[in-house]
């Protein structure tokens, strides 16, 4: 495993064992530790995501998501974000960076982040500081160590969920998961996502990826009420803790006496 210097350092990484990384991991797709002896609900494990807690933070239209716009725009209905954006949903953003520690990304997405942010220089932009600054990790088994350049950055190349496991005991807050749709789903069928963030905007783009595809283990959630809430202009902001992981409640109605009544499994 290897880690980049800090911003300004050597491209080449430092040779660094993971297990020294000074942070440990949620999973918040995000992800987050459990205490040894406490019950493990179905579908906590790490950050993401988290992370520590692993999250998994997304901005999303409808059932799909779709990159935004310039450099990170490869679908040829990108952009559809850029009218929805606002002070409310930057306030949004800004609050999952801020609980950051570090990143863990698929190859694509930290290619497409990393071809961007690293410009961005002003200090006081919180996610361009949390993104060039903190520990980046990228699942991949071809990015070699000279092109994962975005300092300080860690290149996994075993397993994915083997590796985030990993992770997670490390101390620290939530290692987010940004984008990177195709990993999020290894860590969602491995029970390893402990939190989702979404921005649901009010458009139907027509095309894109699926969060959880045809084939998704079934999941049910809760809604973390404090920070799930509309905003002007009609974005959902939304925070989802998994609950019940491989299998959800089922019911019917039905009609006795005249009346109609719901009857659960």
């Amino acid at each position: 495993m290897y880690r980049t210097r800090a911003a300004g350092g050597p491209r080449r990484p430092d040779v660094v064992p993971v297990q020294d990384a000074p942070w440990a991991r949620q999973l918040a797709s995000v992800c987050r530790p459990i205490p040894a002896g406490s019950p493990r609900p179905e579908f906590r494990g790490n950050h993401a995501a988290q992370r520590q807690h692993l999250r998994e933070s997304r901005r999303r239209h409808a059932r799909t998501g779709q990159a935004r716009r310039g450099p990170l725009r490869r679908l040829d209905r990108g952009g559809w974000l850029v009218p929805y954006a606002s002070a409310h949903t930057n306030e949004v953003v800004e609050s999952w960076f801020r609980a950051a520690d570090a990143f863990l990304f698929g190859r694509t997405s930290y290619g497409l982040l990393g071809g961007y942010w690293p410009k961005v220089t002003e200090p006081d932009n919180l996610i361009a500081t949390k993104l060039n600054t903190l520990p980046k990790y990228v699942v991949s088994s071809t990015l070699t160590d000279d092109d994962a350049d975005w300092s300080p950055t860690t290149v996994l190349r075993g397993d994915p969920a083997d590796e985030v496991r990993r992770l997670k005991e490390l101390p620290g807050r939530e290692l987010q998961v940004h984008g990177s749709w195709k990993l999020v789903q290894t860590l969602h069928q491995a029970r390893l996502v402990d939190v989702y963030r979404l921005l649901q905007y009010p458009v139907v783009v027509g095309t894109g990826k699926r969060l959880f595809p045809d084939g998704s283990t079934p999941t049910t959630f809760a809604t973390v009420e404090e920070s799930s809430r509309v905003l002007p202009g009609g974005v959902v902001s939304l925070t989802l803790d998994p609950r019940s992981f491989g299998a959800i409640s089922a019911g019917a109605y039905t009609v006795d006496e005249g009346r109609s009544t719901t009857v659960l499994d």
